[in-house]
């Protein structure tokens, strides 16, 4: 069954990376040859490697025209049934059904602070439908109806009994009740965000998530509690035939769960004359969840059970001889390992800092968290009234989250990696299985030289060898990085914006923009932070950013801002340990191959802020580099004035080709080769002005905006080629 999974693995490859795919492909003949299989499976190797492509090109085909239909059909008005309703600080989010999908969605009231309570209720809503840069799609919800809500009589049981159990946790007065919740049902959607991020950044999130451990201590609870009456084995397997499949629709068929679900099933079908190895069941599992749901092999989590499984199986000869603190180091080690591949591939990062924190989690969870979060779990069904189990629980978690605050002081030592060739990436799987197979003949040391060895060689060269600029897609903000070739980084302003309450700041645009694009180029820290000016869509992203990149010095120009406003930035930067320096006494910035000229073009009296903006002038080897703040075309009066400018390579053009700004006398003058733009797509203010993009044009300057481009990249070479994301 292993070479029929690898085939299918080939099928499935081939439709998104047919480098990849043909390289499996010449594995599995390979090992077939050296086993001396080779002629009599060879032709059952390509048809299974069809019979893969086919489902999954056809369940692509199906998934795209769905989507397509929702693009052409984006406004929903219809009655859908809240599965799940969370309040959240300035919205409510949750799951729907909708035509028999479910979809996660949004739905963001004035009356926040109104309670509702709609879940498990049928009601009439209107929303749209968004499609970017998600999976799955998304639905803005703009309008509910609560007059039109009924309580839904065709929800399942799983459905109502979630319901209550999270309602009896709640009563309970738990303030923990939530981590428990994630725990036993997997559902981490009322846990705080900030506690997800934690957790992430050391490395243990898979521990709140539902896996094979869950699993198995359901069987081992069923089978102890069972066996103590005596009841014939038959009884006890019956009994996990039915919750087994209950437990799978609880935890929303989480493939983790599923994945040990559907092994612990066979193993209680399959008689005992017949035997099965872990590699064999493993892959009979495979098989069969990809036939279930051909689009599972997309999810992220899918793919890190399985490969972490199959790391595990091929170590199970060596983890058979230990016990003890020594099976946990080389379980952790094993599993660490085997994520590596999908840590690189879809996060840029090798999450080093997990092996460490594993070592302390993994038994503080099995010996503590978990079975008190069983027995929490077991008598809320019966009560709610947990004094003493709540105080006990309560001290746990605040060991948990001091221990959480220890290893979050390495997160500036983490190794993002840059994105990869394909090349690479399978240069990367050979030295991991190389790792593997020396760990497991108890080669420890040279099996960790080896993986080191090989990630180090490799990621050094695939970084990029020459200086570049990059306007980072912000929406309607501003931010810019630049990168030397000596690897020294600098960003010139963070974007930003608040939440439509203008209470609570939102840091999206850094979580799903910014640090992705800083990790897709290897970056793991600024050497110099410069802000422009204090307006929000130019430094909103600074706590955030602060948070989790190791910046060195943050510049800005101190007379523009409110001594609040630097109380903040100061706070931030003590907690950050970053250095705060004065524009005004810092004139010229030198580097190698790099000087930063900040001229002096600030009208410190005007009440404009954008008036006050930092306009400097970086010159790299022989190319000249104008960046502009949301300068004025005051501002461009007094440069013009007091400097010689040289002629100018790269604009940035200056408030978002606001026409308040990129005078005709500036622009004739500069002449710049490029001139880049961020503005937000479809923003209120309709910039860029067409008459700044017409001026620039007859100036013989290629104009690039992030509102058409996406994220643009110039490297600075001689030709300046310039790659951008296109977005539709």
């Amino acid at each position: 069954m292993f070479y029929i999974a690898l085939s299918f693995l080939v099928g499935i490859l081939w439709l998104s990376n047919r480098v990849f795919s043909t390289f499996i492909l010449c594995c599995l003949l390979f090992i077939l040859m050296r086993k001396k299989l080779l002629k009599r499976y060879v032709l059952a190797v390509f048809i299974f490697i069809l019979i893969s492509l086919v489902t999954l090109n056809t369940s692509n085909d199906k998934k795209y025209q769905e989507e397509q239909y929702l693009y052409k059909n984006r406004i929903i008005i219809d009655n859908v049934s809240i599965i799940k309703w969370n309040k959240k600080l300035v919205s409510y989010r949750g799951i729907l059904s909708w035509k028999g999908n479910k979809y996660k969605y949004i739905y963001k009231t004035k009356d926040i602070n109104k309670p509702i309570n709609i879940e498990n209720q049928t009601c009439l809503i209107k929303g749209e439908f968004s499609l970017n840069n998600t999976s799955q799609p998304f639905i803005f919800i703009s309008q509910v109806d609560l007059s039109s809500c009924q309580s839904n009589k065709t929800l399942s049981f799983i459905t109502n009994y979630q319901s209550y159990i999270h309602n009896q946790m709640q009563k309970s007065h738990n303030i923990y009740y939530d981590r428990i919740l994630a725990l036993i049902s997997g559902d981490t959607s009322v846990l705080n965000p900030m506690f997800i991020e934690d957790v992430k950044e050391i490395g243990i999130y898979h521990l709140l998530a539902v896996s094979g451990s869950h699993v198995a201590a359901i069987i081992y609870l069923i089978y102890q509690i069972f066996v103590r009456f005596n009841t014939p084995i038959i009884i006890i397997k019956s009994v996990l035939l039915i919750l087994l499949p209950l437990y799978a629709l609880y935890t929303d068929f989480a493939p983790s769960a599923v994945r040990a679900i559907l092994a612990a099933i066979i193993l209680l079908l399959l008689p005992k004359s017949l035997k099965i190895n872990p590699l064999e069941l493993l892959s009979i599992v495979f098989i069969l969840m990809f036939f279930i749901n051909p689009q599972i092999v997309y999810d992220i989590g899918f793919q890190f059970s399985f490969l972490i499984s199959l790391f595990l199986v091929i170590s199970s000869p060596l983890l058979k001889q230990l016990s003890g603190l020594k099976l946990i180091i080389e379980v952790t080690f094993i599993a660490q390992l085997g994520a590596l591949l999908i840590s690189i591939y879809h996060f840029n990062q090798i999450q080093w800092i997990g092996l460490i924190s594993n070592l302390v989690f993994v038994p503080f969870y099995s010996f503590f968290i978990f079975p008190l979060a069983i027995l929490f779990y077991i008598l809320s069904h019966f009560t709610i009234h947990l004094s003493i189990l709540n105080a006990i629980i309560s001290v746990i978690f605040k060991l948990h989250d001091c221990l959480v605050s220890i290893f979050l002081k390495l997160k500036y030592l983490r190794i993002f990696v840059p994105d990869l060739s394909i090349i690479s990436l399978i240069f990367i799987m050979i030295f991991t299985f190389l790792s593997l197979f020396l760990f497991v003949k108890k080669h420890f040391i040279k099996a960790t030289l080896i993986i080191c060895m090989g990630i180090f060689l490799i990621i050094y060269y695939s970084s990029s060898t020459e200086g570049q600029l990059t306007m980072l897609d912000v929406g309607q903000g501003d931010s810019i990085l630049f990168q030397t070739d000596s690897k020294q980084n600098i960003m010139i302003d963070t974007g930003g914006k608040r939440s439509e309450n203008h209470k609570q700041p939102n840091f999206n645009i850094s979580k799903y923009k910014t640090i992705p694009s800083l990790k897709s180029k290897g970056i793991s820290k600024i050497d110099y932070l410069i802000i422009s000016h204090p307006h929000l869509d130019h430094m909103g992203e600074l706590p955030y950013l602060a948070s989790h990149i190791n910046i060195k010095n943050i510049i800005l120009f101190k007379d523009s801002f409110s001594r609040s406003e630097l109380y903040n930035i100061e706070k931030i930067s003590n907690t950050n340990h970053i250095n705060v320096l004065d524009a005004n006494r810092l004139h010229t910035l030198n580097l190698k191959d790099t000087t930063l000229r900040f001229l002096d073009t600030y009208i410190k009296d005007s009440d404009d802020k954008n008036e006050q903006s930092i306009v400097i002038l970086l010159s790299y080897k022989h190319k000249n580099i104008l960046l502009t703040g949301d300068m004025t075309i005051q501002n461009e009066t007094l440069l013009l004035q007091r400097y010689q400018l040289p002629k100018i390579d790269i604009l940035k053009v200056a408030h978002h080709g606001s026409k308040t700004s990129s005078s005709s006398n500036l622009i004739e003058l500069i002449k710049p080769e490029i001139s880049l733009i961020s503005s937000g797509r479809g923003n209120k203010y309709q910039l860029p002005n067409q008459e700044v993009i017409q001026r620039l044009y007859e100036n013989g300057s290629k104009v690039y905006d992030t509102q058409i481009n996406g994220e643009i990249t110039v490297k600075l070479n001689s030709d300046l080629n310039i790659t951008t994301n296109q977005t539709n």
